[in-house]
């Protein structure tokens, strides 16, 4: 590209301005979408990504029961400490791999059971982002890797 004036290389500087800012826009709303929207999981060799849309169906699988939004938190602490059990998907993090996995497949077992096939696909995300059918995928090669490294630690963020 010719610049031919001062008024031109202004005006291309400000195109390259313009560039970098959208660049930059672009990149932090892709982070921003990557922490507030997905969880990142981590166990041994195996990682992947989980929506914040099915953590409702982890829930249901975890505890047997739909989680209802604005329900008080108070009343599920103290649930959890009743009951002991983890109640939310990002309740894993840090807990050792083989001594969830019970648990976990147990969980599963809710979860992939034809019975309660129609009340997971409920839960399906309105966005499509989303569905029983991916989660229970995700959610089985999770259960695979907890069998694969029992001494590892759940990382999820």
């Amino acid at each position: 590209m010719l610049i031919n004036t001062i008024h031109d290389e202004i005006l291309v500087d400000r195109l390259i301005d313009r560039k970098l800012v959208i660049n930059i826009q672009a990149y932090w709303l892709a982070e921003l979408k990557r922490i507030f929207v997905s969880y990142s999981i981590s166990i041994g060799d195996y990682h992947s990504s989980v929506t914040w849309n099915v953590m409702p169906m982890f829930v249901l699988a975890f505890t047997g029961r739909q989680w209802r939004r604005r329900v008080d938190r108070d009343m599920r602490a103290r649930e959890r400490e009743e009951i002991n059990q983890i109640t939310q998907f990002k309740e894993l993090c840090g807990l050792v791999a083989g001594e969830v996995l019970p648990f976990l497949e147990a969980s599963l077992r809710h979860m992939s059971d034809e019975g309660n096939k129609e009340e997971y696909q409920s839960l399906n995300a309105k966005n499509g982002w989303g569905t029983h059918k991916r989660t229970l995928e995700i959610f089985t090669k999770m259960v695979e890797a907890c069998r694969e490294f029992p001494e590892e630690r759940i990382s999820i963020r």
